[in-house]
């Protein structure tokens, strides 16, 4: 109970300790705080208020920029200083205008007309009615070669020219040139583009991972994608960085990052990364059973277990489970619970 009063007494003295008051010795002006402590030296001919994190300063007629602490981010040596962004500053010399972060480091100094802080680390500006990019370093992302320009992911840079759409990332590494009507992100080391209306795909060092003869691309996950012309739907493995399957299926629909199911005729099969069949297309559903390489399948009705050795490149298929049960349970330990005719057994 004493302890309470204590904390109502404390806080008057936290939220005084944190005012600063303006004091003027020999003619010059600096700050103290609510105990007389000095936190700006008197050596400033004007100091401004605070605007949020900021206050402003001139000293022999030049600006400058101090924080809270009294810390000198900008020095009184420009003719004008103005606040872009709670890391970046604007200084004007009297001839140019340069871009300074924190550390007085020269974000941008080339001359340009409009600037935008983007996703408060990156600066996109014009020059020449052209936009580009510089991180809040100082680092050159994109050169001021581009109409538009758009953070994508926080990892990448959409820029568009006269001839399309490029991509680049933040580091300033080129992907795909402005050559493109779209452009789609599907990994970080896969990149599809669109150019006379047909899709193709690279790596990113621009090496060709598919030509660009596709009608669609649709990414089933992270590992596959479904690509489709006129002549049929082929299935593309990242991992493999290759067309497995060409024109023998109808669809496909991905299972699992290592699996997906091949569609043809109204039944279901499977295969792997590597473009094995691991089912045949015959039956009317496959579930994953374990992590081993066994699946349950539906085939007529009636369900079963059936397992493949994925080390053997002749993916035999060996049957675990009869399929002659109306379910089977998901495996719990090493038993499994089936029902036939609305009696329940367990296998194991």
């Amino acid at each position: 109970m004493r302890l309470i009063p204590i904390l109502f007494l404390c806080l008057p003295i936290i939220a005084i300790s944190q005012q600063r008051y303006p004091v003027k010795i020999d003619g010059k002006w600096g700050l103290i705080d609510a105990k007389g402590t000095v936190i700006v030296q008197p050596i400033y001919d004007v100091v401004g208020d605070y605007d949020d994190e900021y206050a402003v300063v001139q000293k022999n007629g030049k600006t400058g920029l101090i924080d809270k602490t009294g810390k000198v981010i900008i020095p009184a040596e420009y003719v004008d200083v103005s606040i872009l962004d709670s890391a970046l500053f604007v200084v004007f010399d009297g001839e140019n205008r340069r871009v300074l972060n924190r550390e007085g480091s020269t974000v941008l100094e080339t001359t340009y007309e409009l600037i935008e802080v983007r996703d408060s680390e990156y600066l996109a500006y014009t020059q020449n009615q052209k936009w580009g990019m510089v991180h809040l370093s100082g680092r050159e992302i994109c050169p001021p070669n581009y109409r538009e320009i758009e953070l994508h992911q926080d990892r990448y840079v959409l820029t568009k020219d006269t001839l399309g759409r490029g991509l680049t990332d933040i580091m300033g590494k080129v992907i795909l040139s402005p050559n493109f009507q779209e452009i789609n992100i599907h990994n970080d080391s896969l990149f599809f583009y669109q150019k006379n209306n047909q899709w193709g795909a690279n790596d990113r060092d621009q090496n060709a991972l598919l030509s660009c003869e596709w009608d669609t691309v649709a990414g089933l996950n992270h590992n596959f994608v479904m690509v489709e012309n006129s002549v049929g739907k082929c299935l593309y493995s990242h991992p493999a960085r290759r067309l497995i399957s060409e024109n023998e299926f109808d669809g496909f629909r991905a299972l699992s990052d290592d699996y997906v199911y091949c569609i043809k005729n109204g039944k279901t099969g499977l295969m792997d990364i590597r473009g094995r069949n691991i089912l045949p297309p015959d039956y009317d559903e496959i579930v994953l059973y374990n992590q081993s390489g066994s699946f349950r399948v539906r085939k007529g009705g009636n369900w079963g277990v059936v397992a493949v050795n994925l080390g053997d490149e002749s993916s035999a298929i060996r049957t675990l489970i009869s399929t002659n049960y109306d379910y089977i349970a998901p495996p719990n330990g090493n038993i499994t619970i089936v029902r036939k005719n609305n009696l329940s057994g367990v296998v194991n």
